[in-house]
């Protein structure tokens, strides 16, 4: 952890932890954002766009586009295998 020195009013040396927020990702949008603010931001941006709110397909299909387009490569890769996988299973 980075170590933040602070010089007292009476000249003596005060070491203090400081930690910092890490940075993480949203997993609704992909854009980055500290970790304390995180939960803020998906309470006050996604509120109305959770996936169990999609009132019929077509609704359903673009959030699913939407989250899909935000993927890295390799998890495309295996959104596609699992979806592959589904349409073999029988029902």
């Amino acid at each position: 952890m980075p170590r933040c020195g602070v010089v007292s009013n009476m000249g003596a040396f005060i070491s203090e932890v400081v930690s910092m927020p890490e940075p993480v990702r949203c997993d609704v949008c992909g854009k980055l954002f500290s970790s304390r603010h995180l939960s803020s931001h998906k309470r006050l941006a996604h509120a109305r766009q959770k996936l169990g709110e999609a009132t019929d397909d077509q609704n359903g299909m673009k959030t699913i586009l939407a989250l899909y387009k935000n993927l890295s490569a390799e998890n495309k890769q295996r959104v596609l295998a699992q979806l592959a996988a589904l349409e073999q299973a029988p029902s």
